[in-house]
């Protein structure tokens, strides 16, 4: 079992999050409700972490991360970066991003808006 690590997102929300393998980094992004650890018994973080350097983390709200009581600290914009935190610190300059239904979604506006997103994959994430 990994330890938990945890990053300081620009409004001193705590992000937990895991970095495992080496080569590109990939972000991968759990569902609503979920948490970082569902990639991992699902086995993705195994199968993908002999080729790239795999990063899951806990979105804000959800999981061991920070879940601030006030609405307004869910926008959208601070949820990127609690991500780009993570990234920093595990030393991704560009990564690929696997979103999966809410996970999805958060990863297509950050796919969108950063150019450090090289790649992105949506899974069950409904567009509109």
């Amino acid at each position: 079992m990994e330890i938990t690590a945890f990053a300081n997102s620009l409004d001193g929300t705590q992000i937990a999050y895991n970095c495992s393998g080496a080569g590109p980094a990939v972000i991968l992004l759990h569902g609503g409700g979920g948490y970082r650890q569902e990639w991992q018994s699902a086995g993705y973080v195994q199968r993908l972490q002999g080729d790239f350097t795999v990063i899951t983390l806990d979105l804000r709200g959800h999981g061991e991360s920070g879940a601030p009581s006030n609405p307004a600290d869910y926008v959208i914009d601070k949820m990127l970066q609690d991500i780009l935190a993570v990234a920093d610190v595990c030393g991704a300059a560009r990564f690929a991003l696997w979103g999966m239904s809410f996970g999805g979604k958060v990863g297509r506006y950050l796919a969108a808006r950063s150019e450090r997103v090289q790649k992105a994959i949506l899974m069950g994430t409904p567009l509109g």
